[in-house]
């Protein structure tokens, strides 16, 4: 299946990162109150392995020493993730989890506010500005990946302009990871079947508690859209009508009572890969709080379509909770 080769830079990077920036800036601020030390080593992130409570495997990155700037600054840590071949070609990894996206994309992104400080501040311990979780992720290619974790600074008050603007620092750490998954590159027929039975899942969730709300029917309608994104024009049309279909049939089918979650899911679980469970139960989730509102029967839906997908109900909810959002240690300055 082939895709639309989207050219990386700086220039894509500063671009998600305006955009994430759009959606933040509407949040509080928070003014820390850093500890003083006697010094500060210079800026170090990293990039490690860890592991939840529960199964789900992140990557943590974290920063330690002085945070370079000269003015109080509204600072925030932006996280990425690319794949880079042996010929260098780099290529954006996506993520199955809106909390992990780029706004109106599938594109993976973490964003961590630290709020206003001063200069001569920072972290003397490692510090966490983001996590990764690794079963949300696609790349381009299936297997062993060599990933280039971009971690971007940035003023949310001076957001970066061009593609020569890298915000305060952005500094690129690797990390080899195996991937067991085809990659988006890599996906057959099997993928779009996929995706068709999980608009399916979402029209029966919707129709759940009887009535099939406005909101549902946007949020399927954004999904598709979102889905589809990465994909040249003439293969976005291809699949828009595809889907389009889909949701039409299951609607039909839904208003006629005759729609199957069961039959639904085993052929989902049969012809599917993890990340496509995934994928259909963020769907589902999303069906479920469009209106606003968690109806009995829609969590009582979805919990069996957890089962049959072999997924823990729980698990998304995990995921999304695990997302750090804030520094987990105390900034430090120099006194």
């Amino acid at each position: 299946m082939k895709l639309y080769m989207v050219e990386i830079s700086i220039f894509f990077i500063s671009v998600l990162v305006v955009t994430l920036i759009v959606r933040m800036k509407n949040r509080d601020t928070r003014i820390n109150i850093p500890e003083e030390v006697p010094s500060l080593l210079p800026l170090k992130i990293r990039v490690m392995k860890g592991k939840g409570s529960k199964e789900a495997h992140f990557i943590n990155v974290q920063f330690k020493g002085i945070i370079p700037v000269y003015s109080v600054t509204n600072l925030a840590f932006v996280v990425s993730i690319f794949t880079q071949d042996k010929n260098g070609r780099v290529e954006p990894v996506l993520s199955v989890i809106d909390t992990f996206q780029k706004p109106e994309s599938k594109v993976f992104q973490d964003l961590t506010r630290v709020g206003e400080i001063h200069e001569n501040t920072g972290c003397k311990n490692w510090t966490s500005v983001g996590v990764i979780p690794t079963e949300i992720l696609q790349p381009a290619y299936g297997g062993i990946q060599k990933l280039k974790i971009h971690t971007m600074l940035v003023d949310l008050d001076s957001p970066p302009k061009d593609f020569d603007d890298k915000g305060i620092a952005l500094i690129s750490n690797d990390y080899i990871y195996n991937f067991r998954i085809k990659g988006y590159h890599e996906e057959g027929e099997y993928i779009n079947k996929s995706r068709e039975l999980s608009i399916q899942l979402g029209v029966a969730v919707a129709f759940s508690d009887g009535v099939f709300h406005e909101q549902e029917e946007v949020v399927l309608n954004s999904w598709i859209r979102k889905t589809i994104a990465p994909y040249s024009k003439e293969k976005r049309i291809q699949l828009q009508k595809s889907y389009d279909k889909a949701l039409e049939s299951a609607y039909q089918l839904a208003k006629d009572n005759k729609i199957e979650e069961n039959e639904i899911c085993k052929e989902l679980y049969k012809i599917g890969e993890e990340v496509q469970n995934y994928e259909a139960l963020e769907l589902v989730h999303e069906i479920m709080f469009a209106d606003k509102e968690e109806h009995p029967e829609e969590v009582k839906i979805i919990s069996k379509i957890a089962v049959m997908l072999g997924i823990d109900d729980k698990e998304l909810d995990y995921i999304r909770k695990h997302k750090i959002g804030r520094l987990d240690k105390a900034l430090a300055r120099i006194g």
